[in-house]
């Protein structure tokens, strides 16, 4: 009980990192990945992306699992799929924002971190 309890309360904190450090017109860009600015070396970059897509992987269960107990499933899911790599990610991510609850609770939260509202495309 006390696991999942820390996996949930973690998953949030770690939810509110990313849409704090998110530039606002993240999900306009052509390229969805992020890609830290402070890494220069080939084996930090390689590392940096396996943590990041494990981490990713992590947010997406979660956020499956909390489709069905309380949590922001959906929002954790669309946080876990902004940190891994695969392909269709962009597509896949795209038809997710294009949903309007979605985008007022990404704006709401960000909002709430003193960070300016996201720039969404158009619906597909």
């Amino acid at each position: 009980m006390f696991f999942a309890l820390a996996l949930f309360v973690s998953s949030i904190f770690l939810l509110l990192f990313i849409l704090w450090k998110l530039p606002a017109d993240y999900f306009i860009k052509e390229d969805f990945t992020l890609k830290p600015n402070n890494i220069n070396t080939p084996i930090l970059s390689k590392l940096w992306q396996i943590l990041r897509n494990i981490l990713g992987a992590i947010l997406i269960i979660l956020g499956i699992i909390m489709l069905v107990l309380p949590g922001q499933g959906v929002l954790t899911i669309i946080i876990g799929l902004i940190l891994v790599d695969f392909p269709g990610k962009q597509k896949l991510l795209q038809k997710l924002i294009t949903n309007k609850s979605v985008q007022k609770s990404l704006n709401y939260l960000r909002k709430k971190l003193g960070r300016e509202a996201f720039v969404f495309p158009k619906a597909l």
